[in-house]
């Protein structure tokens, strides 16, 4: 009787050490900096492609502090013709200071103050991240990327815990022939949240009313993510559960497994949207797993809207084909029907243009003929000496042109669908002056209803007369 007293109170004090323990492993907890900047916006024909990888060499079940002093990505297939937007990189490391200096192919690339975060966490273990704008750095021509000089922090007690962390993902914004008549919308949110048996926070995405067909991708940069910590991980789109165990150290965007500790996932979430919606939510909640969340965004999300190109026919002939030539900088409006302006925007160097996210109804888009430079100019001429007159137009389904076919100033435009010849715009007889709809000569009327109208297309020269007040 005298060894069992003893032994009971061993007894109660061995529980209470693994319920401590336990309670240790089972505290739940979220901090850092909430995703709430939006990093960048972009609508058009874009679409969005991504890389990255792991410093690490080994699974948790091994050597997690194991890790690399480059990191290479998987390689990018690029489409034929892709032409670069723009391009962000994103890294994060363990370690209680920042590291904004990184190596990307060899050349160094520095991260402002304001785009980079620093967390403790609940095991008072410290991470940091940066992100930094590197599209010069990007061109089609580069299929391989790799990452150096980033400071990790791989000893005690990061060693202990296996939360050695070292990723970095490259997302690229880009455009080509592939996605011509596409209006697509892109948003990305940036911060550093982290999360452990919590929520990493509700995401409300908006910006934008979504087209029929609908097409969504939902992209999202995690680190820290274990596979075998899944009981609890729950990611929904909308309130609807789309997966479960999606920080799992592997990347989806890029087709990688193995990626230790860096997550950077996509999930096809066209089924979770209609037409007309105007926002999205996203939610994650993890379990046992410490998870630190980057980005989070939408892409090759189809939107309402209408959009085309502004094109120089170099002989005049009302046909625009193969001697086309893209105008950039051609000033494009968009009017109400009451004679509103709504919107106005420049085209690109592809000639092209968008006035995306519309409620249905009636617009007409507007060229101003004013704006529209050749591709060169004799020496001691500039744009105020040219003014180029409308030789043909591109009406789609949805939409109706408005072209002088007799030159009589007494009659009614005739109004044309699809692409056709129409010399002089809507009165071949009138100057243009765009700055009002009623006096605006080069116009096409389109009816926006849950769909996206392209290819509502303008032809120019400046080998063309049709009248003598031009």
């Amino acid at each position: 009787m005298k060894l069992l007293y003893p032994t009971f109170h061993l007894f109660v004090i061995y529980l209470l050490f693994v319920v401590f323990v336990l309670a240790g492993h089972a505290r739940a907890g979220s901090g850092g900096d909430d995703l709430t900047k939006i990093l960048f916006t972009r609508s058009g024909p874009y679409r969005l492609l991504s890389t990255g990888g792991t410093f690490r060499t080994q699974s948790n079940a091994s050597n997690c502090a194991a890790i690399n002093v480059t990191s290479t990505g998987a390689p990018i297939t690029w489409p034929l013709g892709a032409k670069i937007d723009r391009a962000y990189l994103f890294w994060a490391a363990s370690g209680s200071s920042i590291d904004n200096q990184v190596t990307l192919n060899g050349k160094p690339v520095t991260a402002d103050s304001k785009s980079c975060h620093l967390v403790n966490t609940i095991y008072n273990v410290h991470f940091n991240g940066c992100v930094a704008d590197v599209t010069n750095y990007v061109d089609a021509s580069i299929s391989n990327f790799k990452l150096q000089d980033l400071s990790i922090a791989t000893t005690y007690p990061y060693d202990k815990s296996c939360t050695v962390l070292g990723g970095w993902s490259l997302v690229i914004v880009y455009h080509s022939p592939m996605s011509a008549r596409e209006l697509n919308f892109i948003r990305l949110y940036e911060g550093f949240k982290w999360a452990q048996h919590a929520s990493l926070g509700q995401k409300k995405l908006s910006g934008f009313i979504a087209a029929n067909p609908t097409r969504l991708k939902v992209i999202s940069i995690a680190w820290e993510g274990d596979p075998n910590f899944n009981a609890g991980e729950e990611i929904s789109i909308n309130n609807n559960l789309v997966g479960t165990n999606l920080f799992d150290s592997k990347s989806t965007s890029f087709a990688q497994d193995n990626t230790y500790g860096v997550d950077v996932d996509a999930i096809d979430a066209k089924s979770q949207i209609q037409p007309g919606d105007t926002t999205l939510t996203w939610e994650a909640t993890t379990g046992r797993d410490l998870v630190l969340l980057q980005a989070v965004g939408i892409y090759d999300l189809s939107v309402t809207g209408i959009s085309g190109f502004v094109y120089e026919d170099p002989d005049g002939d009302g046909v625009v084909n193969t001697d086309k030539r893209p105008v950039k900088g051609a000033k494009v409006k968009l009017y109400d029907p009451s004679g509103n302006l709504l919107q106005e925007t420049n085209t690109d160097a592809d000639g092209y243009y968008a006035f995306p996210n519309l409620t249905s109804g009636d617009y007409y888009v507007v060229v101003d003929s004013k704006t529209i430079g050749p591709a060169d100019f004799n020496a001691g001429y500039e744009q105020g000496d040219v003014w180029a007159e409308q030789t043909w137009v591109n009406a789609p389904a949805g939409a109706k042109a408005y072209c002088d076919s007799d030159a009589n100033p007494s009659t009614s435009p005739s109004e044309l669908t699809g692409s056709s010849v129409c010399f002089g715009g809507a009165y071949g007889d009138r100057s243009d002056d765009a700055s009002q709809l009623s006096t605006a000569e080069h116009r096409v009327k389109v009816h926006v209803n849950t769909s996206t109208v392209s290819e509502v297309n303008f032809g120019f020269s400046f080998n063309v007369v049709t009248n003598t007040n031009d």
